[in-house]
């Protein structure tokens, strides 16, 4: 008999000997007096398992839950110095809230400690399914969705690139959070200010350098290239948001520099569109600055392209001269 078998059968056992109400009790038990962690997994899902297939819970099953979910809140706000113990113990508080009649004695409790636990250790919070259901709910609070997604953004590319893989799918992850966050964020409340902030932690140009690094390394087909390239793609994504949304906070946070650099990431008909939606904002230094870089361009189509932006923003200015001189 396999190894798996023989435990699935104690397990059984077990479940026989014991009701449902007092392995509750043993799982809370073991909580304040077991060494190890690995009860709040196994044991505590096959116990979730059961109360599912429960439709009416009796009282004294109801008191158990109670009496557990208090414990866990408790030990996740006591032993945070231990990030992964305190977020599995929500975690299973956050599961068994759903089989008791108040649930919203606990909800706001919970959802506190998640706030704390992304403001103080959002990298090991990204590991559980908690945290995609924090995020989710966090639609209903604008301000806060903004903060979240601005910690995704400093944690999702820290330190030296790449790492491992399964260092770089947390921070794939992290991103793809705050990613969507951002995009929520932005479409809700119109406010393009949000990007100047997350900005100062996204990187494209540096993922540009990565993906040239894994090239040369002939590592193109590989999972850490596709992660890193699909970062980049959406850090794009935001930035042409960013373009569409409020063109001269755009220019005044990139400068031309930083425009021209960022041009070089984009496929040809975005950086006409881009060139184009420029060229719109009048009379700005920043503006004129690229469109003569580019009156330099090697190629014929992108020095007549700027230099044909450059007459129409001097005939505006012609015709202001006109109105005022």
């Amino acid at each position: 008999m396999s190894q798996k078998l023989i435990q699935q059968t104690i397990n059984n056992e077990i479940m026989q000997e014991y009701s449902l109400t007092d392995r509750i009790k043993k799982f809370e038990y073991k909580i304040g007096n077991k060494k190890g962690h690995r009860f709040l997994y196994g044991s505590f899902d096959r116990i979730v398992d059961e109360l599912k297939n429960v439709s009416v819970l009796p009282k004294e099953t109801i008191n158990a839950i109670d009496s557990c979910i208090v414990t866990l809140i408790g030990e996740a706000n006591l032993y945070q110095l231990y990030p992964l113990w305190a977020i599995r113990c929500n975690l299973c508080a956050t599961r068994l809230v759903e089989f008791v009649p108040d649930k919203n004695v606990y909800i706001k409790e919970l959802e506190k400690q998640q706030d704390t636990f992304a403001d103080r250790f959002i990298w090991s919070f990204v590991l559980f399914p908690t945290f995609k259901e924090y995020c989710e709910k966090l639609t209903l609070r604008p301000e806060r969705a903004h903060r979240v997604a601005t910690l995704c953004f400093i944690h999702s590319d820290s330190g030296r690139r790449p790492h491992y893989g399964g260092e770089e799918r947390v921070f794939y992850s992290l991103f793809m959070c705050g990613y969507n966050l951002a995009e929520w964020y932005i479409n809700s409340t119109n406010n393009y200010k949000a990007f100047e902030d997350w900005f100062k932690e996204l990187d494209p140009l540096h993922l540009e350098q990565i993906l040239e690094m894994i090239e040369d390394c002939g590592r193109r087909s590989n999972l850490l290239f596709g992660m890193i390239e699909d970062t980049l793609i959406k850090q794009l994504k935001l930035l042409g948001k960013w373009i569409e949304g409020d063109t001269l906070s755009f220019i005044n946070f990139w400068k031309s520099k930083g425009i021209i650099n960022l041009l070089e990431l984009v496929e040809d008909d975005v950086f006409f569109s881009v060139l184009q939606t420029l060229a719109k904002v009048e009379s700005n230094v920043e503006v004129r600055s690229i469109l003569e870089f580019y009156t330099n361009d090697e190629e014929y189509g992108i020095r007549e392209f700027a230099m044909r932006l450059l007459k129409d923003d001097d005939k505006r200015e012609d015709n202001i001269c006109l109105v005022w001189c």
